[in-house]
């Protein structure tokens, strides 16, 4: 089972879904459903998940596997 790029990263840096969420002006709920892939981000948030995470959004929304 693999999981979600942005995942990955936001566990990195030992952050909360909800913690991200309010520094990029999302509701942690649109945030959680992006990250589990269950909602496809507008362009708007696309591009501020962009800037966050300095990644495109393809490979922040790609699967990985874990380790």
């Amino acid at each position: 089972m693999g999981v979600r790029r942005m995942r990955l990263l936001r566990q990195a840096e030992g952050l909360t879904q909800k913690e991200i969420a309010r520094r990029i002006g999302l509701p942690q709920w649109v945030y959680s459903l992006i990250e589990s892939g269950r909602l496809k981000p507008s362009e708007r948030q696309a591009r501020v998940l962009e800037d966050f995470f300095r990644e495109p959004v393809e490979k922040l929304l790609r699967l990985w596997r874990q380790k």
